[in-house]
């Protein structure tokens, strides 16, 4: 009896105590299917305002547990609508979800924190990862071209792995980057480059030959999404960072449900887009016979004239042909290969992504290669019901084989690119006595005389063939979050987030070059560190209630940030066998040189977010930063921004036309403190002086000290109207200002005061602009085809230069025997306005000469007359006027996207308008005295006597290359190009596979424009006022590409 009393006690207790539980939980089981009844595996089932979540399995069935069956469950699932289901104590419900209108219903990210499309107050573009992988895509700033209204990406360097230029809403700084910040998984990361080329020396010998992406880490396919923060309201809760725009790049992450593994791969050839029409080897003797006999030389002192065992351009043809083109020399069809592997999955609670990808991309330039490998982990983690937590991690390692282009190269041969072009395509010979002529490979001849080798300089082959040289970079990032539920709507968010980014540079000259026949061979090799280490703690709370909805955030920031440099130089070494990989070869040592400097950033976050029955929008942003950059640290920033959405007013409603209707109107504040660490400050470096015939060791100041320097100031006003027409038709529309004061930037001071430049805060500027985005569901059914559009407008103007009227923005050529300053900012005239002398046609006869010998002294016929524009009698710098500017009048892009069953088909083009381009080979070319190779175009233009041209002066061995700077070495830079086609084939059902795609894709397919050089789309210099400029940069190609994408 005691027994079964004891056995029916237990009993009892523990009905009651699962009773109890069943109190506390109750279980919900349900469906989730489409319009069409078809069942959606994956779909999340989360009970509102809580983190207890399920996951439909494959039948589109789901049981959660709830503490309250009179809770609301939210349903969401990718590319559908999210729905609310009221419990109201049931234990089953069956949920239909209709597919949503994206452009309405995206969630966007916008700084700490994401919204609803539809709820934007500010200025946001956005570009889904699946855009970027199908256009097939090396870096993610190439899959941003020509895809948003104001942001314009050039290709800086269209060398592999070579850095692009992202420019948002015009020029606002005259000092440092105007590169947007970039925040990847929410951690803000430095463009290290910039960081790293503050910290070290810019002497030639030390720069990098190849201009570096710093993002070309980040591979395109781990790419979920990239929003882009264009206006101040935006961008503001940045403060400092985002005075140049904020770029949000958010990695995939894990879905629950069954593991993934995706595998994407590609192989392509690239090939130059274009190559330049030379003068051929008789045509190029003909070409320097013409300029020595105009420069008075008899028949028998021209280099071709037959004489003194000399060939004439008769003989060369009969002996050479056409000779050497050395494009075709120096170019190669290139090969490029992309893997990408990608493992995901997870549950209920836990997700993981694991991602790698592997790059190999030859340079169409011989000895230029691009190599990259990166892994990434992503992890989310729901702890428990108040806690979860998250892990990003990455890791690239990238090897680039350098070659000399563009603005990183002096000499006699001005690099690879201006070498293949101005070399002379007549190989070096000798006649003897017998008339037998004798080509002499001084190329690879190491005994030829110095002679010879000073007269014609090392041809574009041996720089590519002999010169090494390799960049090696690593590059890491990491972010821990942790998310802490709290009662009342209160969510607390730790944010721990670290980046290292280090760059081996190593080159060697041999001898058979001109940097390296003089010193006996010359290595350089260099290292850079940069780290930082960000912390941020951030307190939100959201809440709803009636027609009110409340979603605030503060916190605060810190951030801290270091770079390292060393640079060591040997030269005169015993062979070229080692080059850099023993510097203790080298006989003469240069003293190495090396540096550290150091920077943080602290700041206070506030934001808030209102909504009134989902109709009336409110925002209001505030940020304090203190920065160890300026003399006065902190400054505070503030933004507001309002919105009403009218498609929800009875009287818009009622007509029946529009979707949704929005107007929004909005005005921030940003800082920029883009100088060095320390601008603000004397710098004392180390000197060794001679003091009564010792050497002794001391300090010497080598900067003016500024204790008034301060944050350059920017506000913007912003006005958009977004609407959207029957789920099918959407455009938004903004129209802006931003005027930025108190300027950063670099001023000459006079000698006296024992330096001669200060950094001050000085000056203003303004830029307007205009943007329009559109997009269409042009067809929908088995054949469907939408499309985008975008068209952006910016105008710029110096408002203000502070002390000085105007000043010269940098000098175009120093260390390349040209001499010229076409860039001057001026009040009342834009960023990138190029000035100079205004052409008045040739001087036809010694007449003209004559008559205006006093205004031009050097006057010669034949030779260019050019205006006295002040009437003051004389030609010089007061002549000089606006002749051009590199600023485009408007860009555009415009996507089509095509699917029917199961092909699909996407075509983007872009657009520039009415900027120009500095093209500087121009600058050798026009000299025309004989030394180098020029175009055909060029030639066939020169002046050959009275009343032949009025345009192209006559060829002249004794023309100079200080020819005064006119609108002849500007072009029209306006293009079309059809950047990106991409056809793919959906394979059917394969057993063990989820899906199969093939594809063909060709990027930079044609490009249209009256540009004469490779590509009007080129910046041979990384200073933002001096864009536009071709100085023997590396030509783009066009890239044909297979490839496929298999899920499994």
């Amino acid at each position: 009896m005691k027994f079964t009393s004891k056995r029916l006690a237990t009993g009892l207790l523990w009905l009651l105590y699962s009773l109890s539980l069943s109190a506390q939980h109750k279980t919900v089981t349900g469906t989730v299917s489409d319009d069409k009844s078809a069942p959606l595996p994956g779909a999340t089932i989360r009970l509102k305002n809580t983190n207890i979540a399920a996951v439909s399995d494959t039948k589109g069935h789901f049981t959660i547990s709830v503490p309250d069956d009179n809770g609301v469950l939210v349903i969401s699932f990718t590319g559908m609508e999210t729905k609310e289901v009221a419990l109201q104590r049931r234990s089953s419900v069956a949920v239909t979800l209709g597919y949503a209108n994206t452009n309405l219903s995206d969630v966007v990210v916008i700084g700490y924190g994401t919204v609803r499309k539809r709820d934007l107050t500010g200025t946001v573009s956005t570009v889904k990862g699946s855009e970027l992988t199908r256009s097939a895509v090396s870096s993610l700033e190439q899959g941003l071209q020509g895809r948003m209204s104001g942001v314009a990406v050039t290709q800086n360097d269209a060398a592999p792995g070579g850095g692009l230029s992202v420019q948002i809403r015009g020029v606002s700084t005259l000092l440092g980057s105007s590169e947007p910040l970039y925040v990847i998984d929410g951690v803000p990361v430095a463009n290290a480059r910039a960081s790293l080329k503050q910290a070290g020396p810019q002497e030639e010998n030390h720069i990098i030959m190849t201009n570096t992406n710093p993002l070309s880490s980040i591979s395109p396919a781990d790419i979920e999404s990239v929003e882009v923060l264009k206006d101040a309201s935006a961008t503001a809760i940045y403060g400092s960072r985002g005075a140049n725009g904020v770029v949000i790049i958010t990695t995939k992450k894990g879905k629950a449900g069954k593991g993934k593994v995706s595998l994407n791969t590609s192989q392509g050839i690239a090939t130059v887009s274009r190559k330049l029409d030379m003068l051929n080897a008789p045509e190029y003797a003909q070409y320097v016979n013409e300029a020595y006999k105009n420069a008075g030389f008899s028949d028998r002192d021209l280099p071709y004239s037959g004489t003194n065992g000399k060939l004439s351009p008769e003989q060369i043809r009969q002996h050479f042909g056409d000779g050497i083109n050395w494009q075709d020399e120096i170019y190669r069809n290139a090969r490029i290969q992309n893997y990408e592997l990608g493992i995901s999955g997870g549950n209920d609670r836990n997700t993981y992504s694991i991602m790698g990808n592997y790059l190999v991309q030859e340079g169409v330039i011989k000895g230029s290669e691009y190599k990259r490998g990166g892994l990434r982990l992503n992890l989310d983690n729901q702890v428990n019901d108040w806690l979860k937590t998250s892990t990003n991690l990455a890791f690239s390692r990238s090897g680039n084989a350098l070659v000399r282009t563009a603005a990183t190269t002096s000499g006699l041969e001005g690099g690879i690119v201006r070498g293949a072009l101005n070399y002379q395509p007549i190989p070096y010979y000798t006649v003897d006595s017998n008339n037998q002529v004798h080509v002499i490979d001084y190329q690879h001849d190491r005994s030829v005389s110095q002679d010879i080798f000073n007269r014609f300089g090392a041809s574009p082959l041996r720089y590519t063939d002999e010169v090494k040289s390799k960049q090696t970079v690593n590059n890491g990032f990491g972010g821990f979050n942790a998310y802490i539920t709290l009662p009342a709507g209160f969510m607390f968010q730790a944010r721990l987030g670290a980046s290292y980014y280090d760059q081996l540079n190593e080159t060697y000259y041999p001898r058979t070059v001109s940097e390296g026949r003089a010193t006996n061979g010359k290595a350089i090799v260099s290292s850079s560190t940069y780290t930082s280490l960000l912390t941020e703690n951030l307190l939100t709370w959201k809440k709803e209630t009636g027609k009110h909805r409340i979603d605030a955030l503060g916190g605060f920031s810190y951030e801290s940030s270091m770079s390292r440099f060393r640079t060591s130089e040997t030269r005169n070494f015993a062979d070229d066998k080692l080059g850099y990989y023993s510097l203790k070869e080298g006989l003469s040592v240069a003293p190495t040189v090396t540096g550290t400097t150091a920077w943080q950033l602290a700041s206070f976050i506030a934001r808030a977010n209102y909504a009134y029955a989902d109709k009336y929008l409110f925002t209001y942003t505030f940020r304090a930063d203190g920065s160890s950059r300026l003399a006065k640290k902190w400054d505070a920033f503030n933004s507001v921004a309002l919105a009403w959405r009218m498609s929800e007013e009875p009287f818009i409603k009622n007509l029946r036309v529009f979707s949704d209707l929005k107007l929004r109107l909005g005005y921030g504040e940003s800082g920029n403190q883009a100088v060095s660490p320390y601008s603000s400050k004397g710098i004392l470096s180390g000197v060794v002086a001679n003091i009564g015939n010792a050497l002794v060791s001391g300090v010497d100041q080598t900067s003016l000290p500024n204790t008034g320097l301060k944050w350059e100031h920017s506000g913007q006003y912003n006005i958009g109207l977004d609407a959207a027409f029957a789920d099918r038709f959407n455009f938004s529309l903004n129209v802006y200002q931003r005027n930025t004061r108190d300027l950063l930037q670099q001023i000459t001071i006079p000698a006296s005061t024992g330096f001669t430049v200060a950094t001050v805060n000085a000056g203003n500027m303004r830029n307007n602009g205009i943007e329009l985005e559109v997009g269409a569901a042009v067809f929908k059914g088995t054949f469907n085809w939408n499309i985008s559009a975008n068209i952006s407008c910016n105008s710029n103007e110096i408002t203000d230069l502070g002390p000085v009227e105007e000043q010269f923005a940098n000098r175009l050529g120093a260390g390349y025997g040209l001499d010229a300053k076409p860039f001057i900012q001026k009040k009342g005239y834009a960023v990138g306005t190029v000035w100079g002398f205004v052409e008045d046609g040739i001087f036809q006869n010694q007449k003209a000469v004559d008559d205006y010998k006093s205004v031009q002294q050097n006057a010669k016929v034949g030779q260019m007359r050019y205006k006295d524009l002040n009437n003051d009698g004389a030609l010089n710098d007061l002549d000089r006027t606006k002749i051009g500017d590199i600023n485009p009048d408007y860009t555009w892009g415009f996507t089509n996207n095509f699917s029917y069953k199961n092909f699909d088909l996407s075509i983007l083009v872009t657009g520039v308008q009415g900027n120009d381009v500095l093209n500087a080979n121009l600058l050798n070319f026009y000299t025309l005295n004989g030394s180098g190779n020029i175009p055909k175009y060029i030639y066939e233009s020169t002046w050959k006597g009275e009343g032949t041209t009025n345009s192209v002066i006559q060829a002249n061995q004794g023309n100079t290359t200080s020819a005064n700077f006119s609108r002849s070495f500007l072009e029209d830079g306006s293009f079309i190009r059809i950047k990106n086609v991409q056809l793919g084939y959906n394979l059917p059902k394969i057993k063990g596979i989820s899906g199969a795609r093939v594809f063909l894709n060709a990027v930079n397919l044609v490009t249209f424009t009256k540009y004469k050089g490779y590509d009007p789309e080129v910046s041979a210099f990384e200073n933002a006022n001096m864009r536009g400029v071709d100085l023997g940069s590396y030509p783009q190609s066009r890239t044909i590409s297979i490839g496929a994408n298999v899920t499994f």
